[in-house]
């Protein structure tokens, strides 16, 4: 499935009908008073379906991504039910954003479950691929954007999560990757992110860094440190520490989007104690040379 710029309005009212969704608002935010001109930044962020509060942990986690007001971002555990709007939609609403739901859950499902690409930019494509083995019911989402008039491509996936299963994640990344190279028709202008459920040391993931930098790992001494989790440890989640969200640019990508920062952010909680989710979100900004 592959949606260009002439047929998205088409394809938003033939969402119900597709395996994923698309959701177009005619207002954009705008960056912050502070934000430095020539850079895009990408947020990826694995936002625990509906666990817990979810209204309560919504309404924390967009107050404090208007406060970050990222280019794009990439959603992890994205859900939808019969008396539940799906999340992307409803984030992307509520930044004013447009966004693209890639889900291997039929559309007459009443329960939906995904990753999702939200950006305030020109969406030009989008596409989806069902990762091998189809078994493990994961995908890996696309976006084409316009950026200062430049394609610039955005992939987001969430891989297979047990800790033994790198030869699983081994055949998603290269079917990912399989894929990136099939749509980016020849830009380097490329962005891969999202949960690997992978530790940065992991084989699996030698399959990215061979074309792919780590941006995190650019400004930390020591990207392997506990210190630099993206699960929640605290209580009441208990995760073990290990950084396992990602932001990739592609190597030869880095002479037009060059890495500038990259952070670890949504790792305070909120309101009442309350935490966004059960992981952290990984933020890198680039600075635009072109």
């Amino acid at each position: 499935m592959k949606l260009t710029r002439s047929s998205l309005a088409l394809a938003v009212l033939a969402a119900p009908l597709l395996g994923a969704q698309v959701h177009a608002d005619e207002e954009s935010t705008q960056p912050p008073d502070n934000a430095k001109a020539g850079t895009f930044s990408v947020l990826t962020y694995n936002i625990w379906h509906d666990q817990r509060d979810w209204p309560l942990r919504r309404d924390f986690m967009v107050s404090e991504i208007k406060a970050m007001n990222p280019d794009v971002i990439v959603l992890q555990e994205v859900i939808q039910r019969e008396h539940l709007e799906n999340q992307a939609r409803t984030l992307a609403e509520m930044l004013g954003y447009e966004y693209f739901f890639s889900t291997v859950d039929p559309p007459e499902r009443a329960q939906r479950y995904g990753n999702a690409i939200l950006t305030r930019h020109t969406v030009l494509e989008t596409d989806m691929r069902k990762l091998e083995p189809l078994d493990d019911y994961r995908t890996a989402a696309y976006m084409r954007i316009e950026v200062d008039g430049k394609p610039v491509d955005i992939y987001n996936t969430h891989l297979h999560h047990t800790r033994q299963g790198g030869g699983v994640r081994a055949m998603q990344i290269r079917d990912m990757l399989d894929f990136v190279e099939a749509t980016r028709e020849g830009t380097n202008r490329v962005i891969l992110a999202g949960d690997f459920n992978a530790n940065p040391d992991w084989d699996e993931l030698e399959l990215v860094l061979e074309d792919y930098v780590d941006t995190f790992a650019m400004f930390v001494d020591d990207p392997l440190a506990e210190r630099h989790a993206t699960l929640n440890y605290h209580e009441p989640i208990g995760h073990s520490m290990r950084r396992i969200d990602y932001v990739f640019v592609h190597r030869k990508g880095m002479e037009e989007l060059k890495p500038v920062r990259s952070e670890i952010v949504l790792n305070e909680p909120g309101p009442g104690g309350i935490w966004a989710s059960d992981h952290f979100g990984v933020i890198t900004w680039f600075e635009k040379r072109f």
